[in-house]
């Protein structure tokens, strides 16, 4: 069930409490996170809640009665195999260091390597920033891991994004955009390799953001290797941001992040429609500029 979003106040939105707070210093240890198996809320550890289809790490309704929007955690070591073979089979196919058109027209860098994979038929590619990713088709190891990801977890999903991360890299807060998935908007996230913070942060419809601590809640997980995090839930897009926050003490080692997404190549014909549109004025706008080389 839908709800109106809740309105954010200097002291924040008020919930139940979370159970065992322990105090850490800000910025997260990524230690004391691993070590709890749970997240942080403002600044202090939180412990979980288990059930049978995994870690229920947050439950937005125990914050906002009557809102849909749930963070799991699923152990995929017995995955192992296939999602090692999967990271291996596309190799070839990253895009190193994407760019976009940022604020005011500006050039921005990813730093980051990223490739996504799904067939042709089903999305034209993943949409980000105002940009495309174009969709490479899927790999056999591919199909393998997401007919795993779907039978042992019912996730809906028909496309795989790949991120590798270096070790600096940090991921600014977001929501994922509805208009170019399909009505189920559950992402699926399997972590590989250095354990960094994911943050969840309540958004702030007045900055159009994820909150401050002054005016909103946030919670930090860690992402552990061989995990799934499961973003599910109706309302999670709509009242909840995610991020990869910069960390004073950053691990060394490559993440790679692979997120399951069920796309629909007609739902998404406004996006890629008005996506082509700015890629021709932009071409056009290039095309007027004198080449002042010999």
């Amino acid at each position: 069930m839908s709800v109106q979003a809740p309105v954010m106040g200097v002291m924040g939105v008020s919930g139940v409490a979370l159970a065992n707070p322990v105090t850490v210093a800000n910025p997260v240890k990524m230690d004391a996170v691993a070590a709890c198996g749970g997240g942080i809320e403002g600044g202090a550890i939180v412990s979980s809640a288990h059930t049978s289809s995994g870690v229920v790490l947050l439950d937005y309704a125990d914050v906002v009665p009557g809102s849909d929007a749930r963070l799991l955690e699923h152990d995929l070591s017995h995955m192992r195999a296939l999602i090692d073979s999967a990271i291996d089979s596309v190799q070839s196919f990253y895009v190193k260091n994407p760019t976009f058109i940022g604020h005011q027209g500006k050039e921005c860098t990813m730093h980051r390597r990223v490739c996504f994979l799904a067939d042709p038929q089903d999305t034209h590619g993943y949409f980000y920033s105002k940009q495309l990713m174009q969709t490479t088709p899927i790999t056999p190891e591919c199909v393998a891991l997401m007919e795993a990801v779907r039978t042992d977890f019912g996730v809906v999903c028909n496309g795989m994004l790949f991120n590798e991360y270096a070790p600096d890299s940090y991921i600014s807060d977001h929501r994922d955009a509805k208009d170019n998935a399909h009505k189920v908007h559950d992402v699926f996230a399997i972590n590989h390799g250095v354990s960094r913070v994911l943050r969840i942060k309540e958004y702030d419809y007045v900055t159009k953001s994820g909150c401050t601590k002054r005016n909103g809640r946030w919670w930090d997980f860690a992402t552990r290797e061989y995990t799934g995090l499961h973003m599910c839930g109706s309302d999670f897009q709509e009242l909840l941001t995610h991020g990869i926050p910069k960390m004073a003490a950053t691990p060394e080692g490559l993440r790679t992040s692979i997120t399951f997404r069920l796309h629909d190549k007609e739902r998404e014909s406004k996006q890629y429609n008005s996506y082509i549109k700015g890629k021709r004025k932009r071409e056009h706008a290039s095309a007027l500029v004198p080449d002042t080389q010999d």
